[in-house]
């Protein structure tokens, strides 16, 4: 059914039946009920909270002892994030505290080695972010690079996070 469609059946319903489908929705779907709720008592603040609870919770996985984080897991709790119309800085701070909680992670434990792959093009579309949203960039750049600091400080091996991190924060600087 397309959105047209929609709109026209929905023209058709009276004040009545629009409070009666929007309670149904509200009923029978998660995602309903939580935007339903966010329009209804909206706290940004809480949604981040939420969403770094839920990243954290991807990050620290682990399958049979060793670590197992999914990035599309990861990518599926800012893009759902998104739906509640964020501010740039919302949405910024929540992907750099995502980037931070990765590397506490990865500074002690190893992970499977296609997740840093996916790391550094999340770094990198941070960057990106940051750059085109114009939110406070110097602040947001030396974050980033403090995290590729702390990295860069773990023992004598050479931790492949520790690429992933800073790669992008290079090409940026140049």
């Amino acid at each position: 059914m397309s959105k047209t469609t929609v709109k026209k059946a929905l023209a058709e319903f009276g004040e009545e039946e629009l409070r009666g489908l929007i309670l149904d929705l509200y009923a029978k779907s998660k995602e309903a009920k939580t935007l339903l709720d966010f329009y209804a008592v909206p706290d940004l603040d809480a949604k981040r909270a939420g969403a770094e609870a839920d990243a954290r919770k991807e990050i620290t996985r682990r399958k049979r002892r060793r670590p197992a984080p999914r990035m599309s897991a990861i990518r599926a709790i800012v893009k759902k994030f998104m739906l509640f119309e964020p501010d740039a800085e919302s949405v910024t701070r929540l992907r750099i505290r995502i980037i931070e909680m990765i590397a506490s992670i990865g500074a002690s434990d190893w992970f499977p080695d296609m997740f840093y792959i996916h790391v550094e093009n999340f770094v990198r579309e941070t960057v990106d972010h940051i750059i085109l949203s114009r939110s406070d960039v110097e602040y947001h750049l030396s974050t980033l690079a403090r995290i590729g600091e702390s990295i860069r400080r773990i023992g004598t091996f050479t931790n492949p996070l520790q690429r992933a991190i800073t790669a992008p924060l290079a090409r940026e600087a140049e």
